[in-house]
């Protein structure tokens, strides 16, 4: 996630209106270190690894 471009830096608290989401296409997203994050995540869920979707 990104900051979004109107987002206030004067405030000593985020809030998730300071970030914005880009949705990337599959071949932009570096899938070893996507499965690598959904494994050391503390909700880890098999349908966030890359390989669940693939049909």
């Amino acid at each position: 996630m990104t900051k979004a471009p109107n987002a206030s830096s004067s405030s000593s608290q985020e809030t998730l209106a300071d970030y914005s989401v880009e949705l990337l296409p599959r071949t932009e997203i570096n899938i070893d270190r996507w499965d690598k994050c959904i494994e050391n995540s503390i909700n880890e869920t098999p349908v966030a690894y890359s390989w669940y979707w693939i049909i």
